[in-house]
Parts: C-alpha cells; structure tokens; sequence
C-alpha cells in the first residue's frame, strides 16, 4: 500500500463519526447530482432543492454546521477523479447544510465580459455567511 493512501486511511478513521457520515452522503450525493445535472434541464430537479431542512446536529451551533459542510465538501473535492462546478457544488452544498438543518438559497449569476456570457451559481445562507460567492458576477435569481 502507498504511503499517501495509508495517511488518508489514517486520517478518515480519525475523523468524528458525524463528518465520516456527512462524507458518506456527499460521494452519494456527488454521483446523483452529476447525472441529474447532466441529463435533465434544471426545471425536473428543481424539486430537490425545496426541501426542509432536517436536523441531524442539532447540539451544533449554526457556525459549527456551516463550517462542517464547507471542510466536508473540501475533503471530497480532494479525491482527484470528481471534478464538479458551481452549480453541482451549489446543490451539493445546500443538500448538507439541508441535513444539518440550516436554510439556505442558490444564487444564479451572469456576468458579460468581451462579449462571451457567463454564469455562476453560490450558495448564500444567510446575510453574512455564502459559499462560491463571487463578487464579479451580477444577481439574476435566487431559489430557496
């Protein structure tokens, strides 16, 4: 065995129980968010994204949930072989802070530049706190 995979072996079973479960449920999510992106226009799977939010932490402060959801999708971003962007990142993210009971919205952005149109997508939870937020991109419409 390699030594890099023995010190993420290592590193996993050293985690808490709550964030091996979110990890668990991100590369489940990853898989059915890649081929519902992919394959269906946004308006079949807009679904998805309306749910309630459910609490599976609730002896975790906000914060403490926001931050679990943002180191949970770093450490499954490192696996080299899922590449996702701002949207799939988006609808992965609002999917977590939704099992962590947190509300939040997806953001649809554009931006002109040379003539070529661009679009992004964040996730904005509440007044302070976003994930992917880039400021150069202009605010079309938000979905909660």
């Amino acid at each position: 065995m390699s030594r890099k995979l023995e010190v993420y072996l290592k590193r996993f079973w050293d985690i808490p129980i709550m964030e091996k479960k979110l990890i668990f449920l991100s590369l489940l999510n990853i898989f059915i968010i890649k081929m519902i992106v992919g394959l269906l226009p946004l308006k079949y799977y807009i679904f998805l994204l309306e749910s309630k939010p459910n609490v599976i932490a609730p002896y975790l402060e906000q914060y403490k949930r926001i931050r679990l959801m943002r180191m949970t999708i770093q450490r499954v971003l490192k696996i080299k072989m899922i590449k996702l962007s701002c949207l799939e990142k988006s609808i992965l993210g609002k999917l977590l802070l939704n099992s962590l009971g947190i509300k939040s919205n997806i953001v649809f952005c554009a931006k002109m530049e040379f003539l070529k149109l661009s679009a992004h997508a964040y996730l904005e939870i509440d007044s302070e706190n976003t994930f992917l937020f880039n400021k150069s991109f202009i605010k079309l419409y938000s979905l909660s």
